[in-house]
């Protein structure tokens, strides 16, 4: 969500406002408290501009898009799903990397999940498992800390909708 401060200059106006097509014109970055994206394609160098808001301190939520592979290195879940999205049932991973209780939760899910390494493509970039696949114990959502900026990402596969 992002401040509008742009209409009617009143400080305390906090409608959400849709950054796609002001990412590279308006300035958001420091307005910014968490940038949520939901989209499996990020289109001319948006990207890159959520990348650099994430290594100045940025917080994130990605739900089911092509930006992850900027921080974490993705593969194709096994067994190779043949649609795009599918139903994936996963088991919550506690901080020790043991699963907690023996219940599971059904979510739509892209073909991706994460590698099972801790070490992300960026340095200084620590990756942990927050829940796998109930079938494959791949990671499916993962938190991203940046040990230097502090900035802190929630990276899944998981769709927030089925629409593609």
């Amino acid at each position: 969500m992002k401040k509008n401060n742009n209409s009617d200059n009143n400080s305390n106006n906090t409608r959400p406002l849709s950054l796609y097509n002001q990412v590279t014109s308006t300035p958001w970055q420091d307005n910014t408290a968490l940038l949520l994206i939901a989209s499996d394609k990020v289109y001319d160098g948006v990207d890159r501009s959520f990348l650099e808001y994430f290594l100045h301190g940025g917080r994130l939520v990605s739900f089911g898009s092509e930006f992850d592979r900027m921080i974490a290195d993705r593969v194709i879940r096994q067994p190779v799903q043949t649609a795009q999205l599918g139903l994936v049932s996963l088991n919550y991973v506690g901080r020790d990397m043991n699963y907690v209780g023996h219940d599971s939760v059904s979510v739509i899910g892209t073909r991706y999940c994460y590698r099972e390494s801790g070490t992300s493509i960026l340095s200084d970039v620590m990756l942990t498992s927050l829940a796998c696949d109930e079938v494959t114990c791949q990671p499916v959502i993962v938190e991203a800390e940046h040990q230097t900026a502090g900035s802190l990402a929630i990276l899944s596969q998981v769709c927030l909708s089925v629409s593609v």
